[in-house]
C-alpha cells in the first residue's frame, strides 16, 4: 500500500520475474482487492512493455517491466 506495486511471479524455469504496475491496465481490476494468496499457484499470462526510470536509491537509470495487461489462464 506504499508507492507502486509490484506482481512477481515465478515463470517455468523457476525463476522470478518483477513487473510494476503504474497505472490502468487491461485485468487490473482483478488484482485491486486480491489478496497475493487467492493468485498463488495460478497460471498467469503478462504482456508489458519496457520502461527506463531512475532510481534513486540506486543512483541510476534501469529498465523495469511495465505491465500492459494481465490474463488469469
Amino acid at each position: 500500500t506504499k508507492g507502486f506495486n509490484y506482481i512477481v511471479i515465478t515463470d517455468k524455469a523457476a525463476a522470478e520475474k518483477s513487473f510494476i504496475w503504474l497505472r490502468q491496465f487491461s485485468g487490473s481490476e482483478k488484482f485491486i482487492d486480491a489478496s497475493p494468496a487467492k493468485l498463488a499457484g495460478k497460471k498467469l499470462q503478462i504482456t508489458w512493455k519496457d520502461l527506463e526510470v531512475y532510481l534513486p536509491q540506486a543512483k541510476g537509470y534501469y529498465t523495469v517491466k511495465e505491465i500492459v495487461s494481465i490474463d488469469i489462464l
